[in-house]
């Protein structure tokens, strides 16, 4: 139903058709506003297991809703990083991989 329920999008390669790699550096730019009702939230998945992928933090996932220091670009759009460490300045819209 349109309007209803959520979408879920699934990504496993990257823009050259590569499988993502947790020693690499990635960035997902989503363009605002989402579309999205109450919130929008990207969640790392560990292909071994099919569960969420498990680091030192408590939730292998940003969201508009719990992460409300997140940094917007200049043109309103957010970038979020994914990768082993933060990339300097980066560090509230980044996920760590490994």
């Amino acid at each position: 139903m349109v309007g209803k329920g959520s979408q879920y999008a699934l990504v496993c390669t990257d823009s050259d058709g590569k499988y993502f790699d947790g020693q690499t550096t990635y960035m997902l730019t989503l363009p605002m506003p989402v579309p999205a009702k109450d919130f929008w939230s990207v969640v790392v998945y560990d292909p071994q297991t099919r569960s969420q992928l498990q680091t030192s933090f408590p939730f292998p996932s940003i969201n508009s809703l719990r992460n409300k220091d997140l940094v917007y670009d200049a043109d309103g759009s957010v970038s979020l990083f994914f990768a082993p460490k933060a990339p300097s300045g980066k560090e509230t819209n980044w996920i760590q991989t490994v």
